[in-house]
C-alpha cells in the first residue's frame, strides 16, 4: 500500500498561506464595494426624496418662427417637433436626427416606445415613423378622426364617414390587417380609443341612450388568435348607466385605465382585460392626468384642491392638497408638474413639492419633461431647455 505524504516544503506552505491571504482580501473588498453601492443607492433615494428646488435656469434656447403652429412630443427620451410642414427628430436642442416634410392642414400625434405616427385630422394622410426617421406613409379613403400606434408600429384608426364610424387595424409598412364598421354601429358613439403597447388590444369607450338613458361601454377588442375566434373581435365588455366615459388609455400591455365623470376603473388582463378595480367618488372630478405607471384626479377641496394618484393595481399612492391655480397637469415618471400663464411648480409622488411656484417668462404653451430635472418649456416664438436649481 502506497500513501501519499504531506509536502514539509516551506515554499509552498508559504505559497498556500498567501493565495489564502488574498482570496480574504478579494473577498473583503468586494464586501465593502457591496456595501458601499448599498449606501450610495440609499443616500441617493434619501436625496432624492427630500430635495427640493427653487427655480430654473435656461441652458439651451430654439427661436423659431413658425408661431403656435410648432407642437412637440417626447419620443424615447428625445425631442419631436412637428407641424403642417413636416417633423424633425432632434438628439439636442439643435442637432437634428432627421428631417421628414409633408402637408397637413391639423397633424395630430401619437407616440409609443420607439415609434411615433403623425396624421391629419379629418384628413386622409398617415406618416409612421421610426428612431431612424419615415417607416412609410399612406393615404386612407375617409377622413381620420383619432390614431393610436402600439410599441411594435402597429396602428389603429378611427374614421369617420357621413356619420358612420369605421375602425382600420395596419401593420408597421402601412399595410391594412382588419377592419370593420358594425361594430361601431352596434356599440354607441365612439368617444375614445386606446391601444395596448403590444398592439393586439383595443379599448374604446362609446356613448349611447336606451330608453331616455344615458349609457357608457367600455368595450376591449382583440387582434389576436383570441380575438379572432369572438364575435366582431369582442373579448369583454362594461357597461355604465348614466355615467360618461370621455377618456380610454392602456397604460401597457394588459392594463388599462377608464375615466367616467364619477369613476375611475382600472382593467386588468393579457387576453379578455376585466375589472380588477374600481374607484368612485362623489366629489365632481375637475382635471384627470395619467401615464403608464399611475393615475390621477384632482377636486375641488375647501378653498384649494385635493389631487389623489392610484397605481396600476387600484391602491392610493398619493392624496395631497395644494392651492396653485394651474391651467395644465401632466405626470411625467414621479412628477407631477403644474402650470398657468404666469408659473409653474412641480411635486413628487411622495406629495413633496419639489419646485415651488415659480414664475415664467412670456407665455408657456407646453411644458415637456426631459429628465427629472431637465425641461423643454414651449413658447409662441422659441422654446427653452431648462434645469431646475437648488
Amino acid at each position: 500500500m502506497v500513501s501519499e505524504k504531506r509536502s514539509d516544503n516551506p515554499n509552498q506552505s508559504n505559497y498556500q498561506r498567501k493565495i489564502a491571504a488574498h482570496r480574504r482580501r478579494m473577498l473583503a473588498r468586494i464586501l465593502y464595494l457591496v456595501v458601499a453601492v448599498v449606501l450610495i443607492a440609499v443616500l441617493y433615494g434619501a436625496i432624492k426624496y427630500v430635495i427640493t428646488y427653487s427655480s430654473y435656469k435656461v441652458i439651451a434656447t430654439d427661436d423659431r418662427t413658425a408661431g403656435t403652429s410648432v407642437h412637440y412630443a417626447q419620443l424615447y427620451g428625445k425631442v419631436l417637433r412637428y407641424s403642417k410642414d413636416g417633423a424633425t427628430f432632434y438628439q439636442d436642442q439643435k442637432k437634428a436626427i432627421w428631417n421628414e416634410t409633408y402637408e397637413m392642414q391639423n397633424p395630430i400625434i401619437d407616440v409609443c416606445g420607439r415609434f411615433a405616427v403623425i396624421v391629419e385630422q379629418s384628413g386622409r394622410q398617415v406618416y409612421i415613423f421610426g428612431l431612424e426617421g419615415k417607416k412609410t406613409s399612406f393615404e386612407v379613403t375617409m377622413p381620420i378622426k383619432k390614431v393610436q400606434i402600439s410599441e411594435k408600429g402597429t396602428l389603429v384608426l378611427l374614421l369617420e364617414k357621413d356619420g358612420e364610424h369605421y375602425l382600420q387595424y395596419y401593420d408597421t409598412e402601412g399595410n391594412l390587417i382588419a377592419e370593420g364598421k358594425s361594430i361601431f354601429q352596434k356599440s354607441g358613439y365612439p368617444l375614445d380609443i386606446s391601444l395596448s403597447d403590444d398592439g393586439l388590444k383595443l379599448a374604446v369607450s362609446y356613448l349611447l341612450v336606451e330608453n331616455g338613458v344615458t349609457k357608457s361601454n367600455v368595450t376591449f377588442y382583440s387582434f389576436s388568435s383570441i380575438g379572432a375566434a369572438e364575435i366582431d373581435n369582442i373579448v369583454s365588455s362594461q357597461t355604465y348607466e348614466n355615467m360618461v366615459v370621455p377618456t380610454v388609455y392602456y397604460a401597457d400591455s394588459k392594463t388599462a385605465f377608464a375615466f367616467g365623470d364619477s369613476q375611475l376603473t382600472i382593467f386588468d388582463g393579457t387576453q379578455r382585460p376585466e375589472v380588477s378595480a374600481e374607484i368612485k367618488t362623489e366629489e365632481e372630478i375637475r382635471s384627470i392626468f395619467y401615464d403608464e405607471s399611475y393615475a390621477g384626479m384632482v377636486f375641488e377641496s375647501g378653498d384649494g384642491m385635493r389631487m389623489d394618484v392610484y397605481n396600476k393595481s387600484g391602491k392610493k399612492v398619493l392624496s395631497r392638497e395644494f392651492d396653485f391655480d394651474y391651467q395644465t397637469i401632466k405626470i411625467y415618471g414621479d412628477r407631477i408638474i403644474m402650470y398657468n400663464d404666469k408659473e409653474w411648480c412641480i411635486y413628487g409622488i411622495n406629495g413633496r413639492l419639489k419646485l415651488a411656484p415659480c414664475p415664467l417668462t412670456g407665455v408657456v404653451s407646453d411644458i415637456i419633461a426631459l429628465s427629472p430635472n431637465r425641461f423643454m418649456l414651449v413658447k409662441a416664438n422659441k422654446t427653452e431647455t431648462v434645469k431646475l436649481k437648488l
